[in-house]
Order: structure tokens, then C-alpha cells, then sequence
């Protein structure tokens, strides 16, 4: 399912209202709304100079025949005016929703966090493999993942929940739906898509030659404790250097780190293995948990 603001609805009044929607893929999971009070406008030349649907945070929406499915994958392009931290930008009902966050895009249930600002245009994913496993990513970077609510019966809406609760005050320039969860390179695809059209931050080029920069590292272990790292100055890269035959990771000794989630629930009981190779000062830490100003870190 595909709505593209750059072909504006199928029925748009004088005034830019928007009664219809249209899905672009071709599925007819158009989207609409009947009554002319809640209808959002169309406005031109916002966003990389094309059009997007914009909805007042009073009660503009469009209801949709979409149905919810535990295996999909979501992107949304969207920025809000004043987010509030409860205005639903696409939603299956009450406990399935890409939302405006006070700071960034978000998912609930389960207010799984993007790190896509949401004061200005991004380009956030969700990713769910099933009735508990969901990933969402913000701009390319996988930012949270956990166990969501089951997929419900709730068809979807665009700008609120199934009525005019939790109405979303901002523009929607693009919403895309597949009915299965996109593979990584897939999800790029689609991503590097988005950001192209809309000059949304740049997308995340995964990491695969010699001083790229890597700002992802995926936890394998399944308990999705990733280590990443925002700021694209303190990302460490992919080292020229291999050790028997494998790819290495070179971090600079000056600010290159990730952080990752979880490190408290490692303090008892915990056993470490790292393999490393250091050429700096004594205190250069592979791996640290705790508070160091408090004189804890491990």
C-alpha cells in the first residue's frame, strides 16, 4: 500500500481538502474521509518542493481499509508542528501506532523509540516479524526493538486513532505498507527511496569497505542489546587490518564508542570475553558498564 502527497487525492476541494487519498499500489486500500470538518488539506511545495497532506491536531483524518497483520513493514515520512507525545501519525487503533513523540517518532504500544526527530522530516520504519518482534528504525538506523502488542482487527487510519483521539498536528508527506517483513537490504532500498525524494538526513549506508563507518553493531545474541553510536564523528570504522582472515573494527582512542542498552542487568553474575588489540595508553576500555564518575564503571 502506497500514499504518495506528490499526486495529491483523488478528490481534492478548492480549499485543498482531501476527501480521497488514493493507494498508489494498486491494492485499493484507498484512504477517506466523508466528512468535510475532519478532512486534512494539501499543500504544495513544502518538502523538497512537492506537496504533502497536512492534518490540523483537531481532529483531521482518513480512514483506511488496511488491515492489521502480525508481519508487516511500515515507513512513514512525516514532521510534526507540536508534538505532544500521543499524536498518532498512522494507527491501528489504540495500541498499534507510529506516533509523535515530544522528541522523536515512536511506536506504540510499547513506546519503542525511532531517534527520528519529530520537529522536522524523517524517515521512520517499523519492522514486525511478528506478534512480539518489532524493530524501528529512524533515518536508517535501528534504534529499539522489542515485543509489541498482537495485530489486532482495526483497519488503519492516517492522522488520529479510529476516531479523532490522539489527533496528529503536522504534514505526511509519504506512507508505505508492505504485508511482510523486509529483509535488511530491502528496508534500505526503500529507505535510500524516501530519503532521495523527500531530502530527508541521510540514510545509513551499511558498513562494508575499509573506513566506513559504523554506527550499528548488531547484538546476534537475540536479546537485542545493540551498541550504536549517533554522532557521526564518534563512529568507529572498518579497519584495513584483518586477524586471520577476518574484518576488524578500529576506533580512534580519541571519541570513537557505542553505547548499548542493558548494562545494569549485567552487573551480577556476568562473565566477559573479549578479543582486542590495543596500542594506547593503559585505561584504553574495551568494554565498560556503569557510571565512571560515580567511580563504578567495570
Amino acid at each position: 500500500t502506497m500514499f504518495d502527497a506528490t499526486s495529491g487525492g483523488s478528490q481534492v476541494a478548492a480549499g485543498g481538502a482531501v476527501a480521497s487519498w488514493d493507494d498508489k499500489s494498486g491494492n485499493g486500500k484507498h484512504a477517506t474521509q466523508g466528512n468535510a470538518a475532519n478532512q486534512p488539506a494539501l499543500q504544495s511545495g513544502v518538502q523538497s518542493g512537492q506537496s504533502v497532506v497536512r492534518f490540523d491536531g483537531a481532529g483531521d483524518h482518513l480512514t483506511t481499509t488496511l488491515a492489521d497483520s502480525s508481519q508487516q513493514t511500515i515507513f512513514v515520512v512525516a514532521k510534526a508542528v507540536t508534538p505532544t507525545g500521543s499524536q498518532r501519525v498512522f494507527s491501528y487503533g489504540t495500541n498499534r501506532s507510529i506516533f509523535a513523540g515530544s522528541t522523536d517518532f515512536r511506536w506504540w504500544s510499547g513506546n519503542f523509540q525511532s531517534g527520528a526527530s519529530s520537529t522536522s522530516f524523517s524517515v521512520v520504519a517499523v519492522v514486525a516479524e511478528s506478534d512480539s518482534s518489532l524493530a524501528l528504525f529512524g533515518n536508517g538506523v535501528r534504534f529499539s526493538s522489542g515485543d509489541p502488542s498482537d495485530a489486532g482487527a482495526t483497519n488503519a487510519t492516517i492522522g488520529s486513532e479510529a476516531s479523532t483521539t490522539n489527533a496528529f498536528n503536522g504534514d505526511i508527506a509519504e506512507i508505505i505498507v508492505y504485508d511482510t517483513a523486509l529483509s535488511t537490504a530491502d528496508r534500505a532500498r526503500v529507505e535510500a527511496y524516501l530519503q532521495a525524494k523527500w531530502a530527508t538526513p541521510a540514510v545509513h549506508t551499511p558498513a562494508t569497505a575499509t573506513s566506513d563507518p559504523v554506527g550499528y553493531w548488531g547484538d546476534k545474541s537475540g536479546n537485542n542489546r545493540h551498541a550504536t553510536q549517533a554522532t557521526a564523528a564518534n563512529r568507529p570504522t572498518i579497519s584495513a587490518t584483518t586477524q586471520n582472515g577476518r574484518r576488524t573494527l578500529a576506533l580512534d582512542g580519541s571519541n570513537d564508542m557505542w553505547t548499548a542498552s542493558g548494562g545494569q542487568a549485567m552487573k551480577d553474575g556476568a562473565t566477559f570475553i573479549a578479543a582486542y588489540y590495543s596500542g594506547a595508553v593503559n585505561f584504553s576500555s574495551a568494554l565498560t558498564v556503569g557510571d565512571n564518575s560515580a567511580g563504578e564503571r567495570w
